[in-house]
């Protein structure tokens, strides 16, 4: 191979070595706001929980956000809480609108 074929080759990997972070932050963000959201609603602090759960569903919805390592079935589950939070909200304020 001659020295263009090279110097394309090891711009790609460079390329690729600079911007694998940014994919790996992006998952992490995810995971951290996931957790936060647990254990906000294992405080049964349900608003704030409602609020980080659908920051999370909008997080993993970006493409480079791995959220298979959380869970297989990540946005159902994130669903299920955002329902069950809805659904505590309803039941503590009376509030049908919450359903």
């Amino acid at each position: 191979m001659d020295r263009r074929v090279w110097g394309i080759i090891g711009g790609v990997a460079l390329l690729v070595a600079l911007f694998s972070p940014l994919l790996l932050n992006t998952s992490k963000k995810v995971e951290k706001a996931f957790e936060r959201a647990e254990t906000l609603y294992e405080k049964a602090e349900y608003p704030a929980a409602l609020e980080k759960y659908t920051e999370v569903l909008t997080e993993s919805e970006n493409r480079d956000a791995k959220t298979d390592a959380i869970d297989p079935d990540f946005t159902t589950l994130v669903n299920m809480r955002i329902a069950t939070c809805e659904a505590k909200l309803a039941e503590q304020s009376g509030d049908i609108s919450h359903y």
